[in-house]
């Protein structure tokens, strides 16, 4: 953001629509199978001027026990600004 000339004071937390991962007691992350359908959606309204940050899946590699990319990896992402 600072290159693009935004001082940015406070970083907020992700939220993650559409991933079940869960953090295990040893600190480790467990990623069950997605239980989200294909072509699930979700509608934002905003209600001030903002700057959002999409992403299908940043951590798009296969790593043992880490299902969310099982398959074909990352699904495609649709976003529409109206």
């Amino acid at each position: 953001m600072r290159r693009e000339g935004y001082q940015i004071d406070v970083i907020p937390q992700p939220i993650n629509f559409f991933t079940n991962t869960m953090v295990e007691n040893d600190g480790s992350f467990k990623s069950p199978p997605n239980s989200v359908n294909p072509r699930a959606f979700v509608e934002l309204e905003a209600l001030i001027d903002l700057i959002c940050v999409v992403s299908s899946c940043p951590f798009d590699l296969k790593a043992e026990g880490w299902t969310i990319n099982a398959g074909d990896g990352p699904a495609e992402l649709e976003v529409a600004v109206t």
